[in-house]
């Protein structure tokens, strides 16, 4: 189809490597966004979608991570929904692959003007903020169970264990029970493939779970904690797969 009129685009970027990689995803949509910006370097995650929300212009505006790769229909599949839907949806989400957890979520096209005058405090959470906004205005986001892109990111050990911390603080905080789910898929991973990075994603996972917060985080977020994961690794103090499978068996031997 080409660009799309009344469609615009904005990437978040925090230095993300995979910025080249989503920006050609974007670039190459079957309906292409007749904007894109990029907001970049702006912390903590509110100020970035406070000056985005000052950037819109357009009727339908989808947000985007640096560290999504989209499908290239992703755009087509939202805005053929979202365009169609009733006056009351704000928005449409749609699904994507993370190599450790499956299915998370999600990204984001919202029609522009019911949220352009929304403003973001520092606090955890910035979409599940503007979905209460949106709320109480009896607006409400359509969530599609459709798979339209993945998730890209840094896996280096230290940006694992801080991005599965935060995931931990914001389950935490809004007192959900995803961690049954998360604790799950991500010690299937190491237990099934000995994964260290899953590892340390569900150690960070857990740690965030026992460390409340209440703001968005920038820079040098989770050093401290990361400092002392670092200590264990290099003493090598970490459990095999095979030594927890068989603490588990011995433990169930015991009940019987």
């Amino acid at each position: 189809m080409g660009k799309v009129k009344d469609l615009e685009c904005t990437i978040i970027h925090y230095g993300e490597e995979t910025l080249g990689y989503c920006r050609d995803s974007v670039e190459n949509q079957t309906y292409g966004a007749a904007k894109v910006i990029t907001v970049s370097g702006i912390s903590p995650l509110s100020a970035s979608l406070n000056q985005r929300h000052k950037l819109m212009e357009l009727p339908y505006s989808v947000k985007v991570d640096a560290d999504m790769v989209l499908y290239p229909d992703c755009f087509e599949t939202l805005y053929k929904v979202l365009s169609r839907a009733e006056p009351h949806v704000y928005a449409v989400t749609g699904m994507l692959f993370d190599p450790l957890i499956g299915r998370m979520g999600a990204v984001h096209m919202e029609r522009t003007a019911y949220v352009r005058d929304v403003t973001f405090p520092d606090v955890i959470g910035c979409d599940r903020h503007l979905r209460k906004v949106m709320a109480e205005q009896n607006y409400h986001i359509y969530e599609l169970e459709d798979i339209v892109g993945e998730h890209w990111s840094d896996w280096s050990a230290e940006a694992v264990f801080k991005r599965h911390m935060r995931v931990g603080q914001k389950h935490l905080h809004y007192r959900n029970n995803h961690h049954k789910d998360w604790i799950r898929s991500i010690g299937e991973k190491w237990i099934g493939e000995n994964s260290g990075t899953a590892f340390l994603a569900l150690l960070g996972y857990c740690h965030g779970l026992l460390t409340r917060d209440e703001h968005e985080k920038g820079e040098g977020y989770g050093d401290e904690a990361w400092a002392e994961v670092k200590m264990l690794i290099k003493d090598s103090v970490v459990p095999k797969p095979t030594e927890l499978l068989t603490l588990l068996k011995s433990r169930e031997g015991k009940k019987t």
